[in-house]
């Protein structure tokens, strides 16, 4: 569409003296003040004309540029969760030591300020420099001196002076790296507790320090779930179990604040299961969250039993939690079942098919087997040993003077050997319940003398729960689930 043809102004007047009017009536009726509005009419007739000729041109580049737009994208969706795209190979990649300088720059090299250790754009972990060979491995070290303070970690939480006066438990807020002050070193002073529990791993063929030359870093677990939330849900055992995770992945943590898991107050309450006394006044357990860099999370919902996993859980965050057939589900269910164990002297039977916990399980597994397309990668968990006085197993009394070795475990019984009698129960059904199995149970049987005061089933801290997160990297890697990471190979001394 070309431009308009404009006549000279001085033209433009219609000088025929059968239409002339007088002058005096209105102003664009004076012949200098036509001739300018003629001449303003051109003008934007003009341009109107070039912007209605370049339009086709510039919507095709419109469109080129949206078509490149929309298949950069469909790439970036093609490649595994957490992973950013390609960098250019002539560009150089910086390397930044805090999590807020990685967040402004995601395409550099992040290297942890404690752990020391490095991760790439591209997915690849370099691990820390060796320590020297007394250092506590970083899994392990939950020294005062390198953990983040209370004041750092829950100033923001309310407190009340009597202890009985809150409107929600302490611990749910207060918070990372708190571990409600389950500490081995505190507890039992100069027992070296957590050591012995690293040696003994170490014994059984596990090397926390430098397993085949590679050092397990928060790196290399981060990477593996990076892009994705990490859910544990499961019983009091699962919690203390998440202490530990967000615990050991703090570094890579914007803020240290917990976080709701789901938007809605509603959905948050849907999926609080569980309470818990403190003053002789329940309190609730809602799930809690740890926001990571990335867009990465790792969330724990109380959950005690297998019927409130299918009926309420999962529905609910295969409904709510956008992204959740992306993510990691580790998942458990037993100690609560106490009911079903039928023990005779210090042997306990297998539980039968009867059983409400087999039940449950089936019907678990059945419902799984039904919404498997839109449930994400999932790892079933051992229940974990306890170590009460007898039989090893609760009897009812939650406390006791001391607990003991578990003598059916010692005599090689059967159905401790296969794990007790809630794993022995669910071992024909986790092919169906998951895609992977943790094995926490023979990591954790020898452990009988580092549970809590007065009691025989959870762990002071580091110690168990420490060696099903170094067991969990394992899963995850051999099984293939969330990101793969490149462990790069240390370098040997000279």
């Amino acid at each position: 569409m070309g431009a308009p043809h404009c006549a000279s102004p001085l033209l433009a007047e219609d000088d025929s003296p059968t239409h002339r009017e007088p002058m005096v009536s209105a102003p664009w009726r004076r012949p200098e003040v036509a001739v300018a509005l003629v001449f303003s009419l051109c003008v934007v007739l003009t341009l109107l004309g070039r912007s209605l000729t370049g339009h086709a041109w510039q919507t095709q580049r419109t469109s080129a540029s949206a078509a490149a737009v929309g298949a950069t994208q469909r790439q970036q969706q093609q490649r595994p969760a957490g992973l950013p795209a390609p960098q250019a190979a002539a560009s150089k990649v910086g390397v930044v030591g805090s999590i807020e300088e990685w967040q402004q720059s995601p395409g550099s090299v992040y290297r942890t300020p404690q752990s020391a250790c490095s991760l790439h754009p591209d997915g690849v972990v370099a691990p820390a420099p060796r320590p020297p060979p007394a250092a506590p491995p970083f899994l392990f070290d939950l020294r005062q001196e390198v953990l983040p303070s209370k004041r750092r970690t829950c100033s923001h939480c309310p407190t009340a002076d009597d202890g009985c006066t809150l409107e929600a438990l302490p611990q749910l807020c207060c918070g990372v790296c708190q571990f409600e002050h389950r500490f081995c070193y505190s507890h039992y002073p100069g027992r070296n507790l957590s050591e012995q529990a690293a040696a003994q791993f170490a014994a059984a063929g596990h090397r926390l320090q430098a397993r085949r030359g590679l050092d397990f870093s928060p790196c290399e677990l981060f990477q593996r779930i990076r892009g994705r939330t990490l859910w544990l849900l499961g019983d009091s055992q699962t919690w203390h179990f998440y202490y530990a995770l967000e615990c050991f992945l703090r570094e890579f943590a914007p803020s240290l604040r917990r976080t709701d898991p789901l938007p809605s107050r509603r959905l948050v309450d849907l999926l609080t299961l569980a309470e818990l006394k403190r003053c002789y006044k329940p309190y609730p357990v809602p799930p809690v969250c740890l926001e990571l860099a990335q867009g990465t999370r790792v969330c724990v919902v109380r959950v005690d039993y297998a019927r409130e996993l299918q009926e309420v859980v999962l529905p609910t965050l295969r409904q709510h939690s956008p992204g959740f057939q992306q993510d990691l589900v580790v998942m458990n269910a037993g100690l609560h079942y106490y009911e079903d164990v039928m023990c005779t002297d210090d042997d306990c039977q297998v539980l039968g098919p009867d059983s409400k916990y087999v039940r449950e399980l089936r019907r678990l597994a059945r419902w799984r087997a039904r919404n498997r397309a839109s449930l994400p990668q999932t790892v079933w968990m051992d229940t974990p040993p306890q170590h009460f006085p007898g039989t090893g197993y609760w009897t009812g009394s939650f406390r006791a003077k001391s607990c003991e070795p578990l003598a059916a475990w010692q005599r090689g019984e059967a159905t401790a050997r296969a794990g007790g009698t809630w794993n022995a129960a669910a071992a024909r059904l986790v092919p169906r319940l998951a895609d992977a199995h943790l094995a926490t149970w023979e990591a954790s049987v020898g452990l009988w003398d580092s549970h809590m005061p007065g009691e025989c089933t959870h762990w002071c801290q580091p110690g168990a729960y420490q060696i099903w997160l170094y067991l969990l990297n394992g899963v995850l890697r051999d099984h293939a689930l969330g990101n793969p990471a490149a462990v790069q190979q240390q370098r040997q001394r000279q």
